[in-house]
């Protein structure tokens, strides 16, 4: 999944353009057959694979915490606030949450879903926390 966050899927759209999967197949110099590795990718040949046609269980985990952060909050900037403040002062001066005050604002904020692993997929930068950004 980081790669996929990191190198196809910057935005977060959870969808990956043919001609974004070539540039950095390309960038990478990746020397297999880029052309059915897309296939393999794109198998309705829609001219887009999306991350849950290639991780499925991990689009599920990110798709309901999407939708339960939506549903709570509208938004992910409303999201991060109110949970880096939700015992009624700021966790975090810098506005990231590590994995553990990650997991106790979920859970106290009602997320009832694996929160550890929302943490881990969305921590794609590997430095043990999240941002706003991720």
């Amino acid at each position: 999944f980081r790669a996929w966050r990191k190198l196809l899927d910057p935005e977060g759209t959870m969808v990956v353009t043919r001609r974004k999967f070539f540039t950095v197949c390309r960038e990478l110099a990746w020397n297999g057959e880029i052309n059915t590795l897309w296939h393999a990718l794109d198998a309705d040949e829609s001219g887009s694979a999306s991350l849950e046609e290639l991780a499925s269980m991990e689009a599920r985990v990110l798709g309901l915490f999407k939708r339960w952060m939506n549903d709570k909050y509208g938004n992910a900037k409303t999201s991060m606030r109110s949970l880096n403040t939700i015992k009624g002062e700021k966790t975090s001066k810098s506005a990231s949450l590590n994995k553990d005050q990650w997991i106790e604002a979920c859970s106290l904020a009602g997320f009832k879903g694996d929160a550890g692993r929302v943490f881990d997929l969305m921590d794609w930068e590997c430095d043990g926390k999240v941002t706003i950004t991720e």
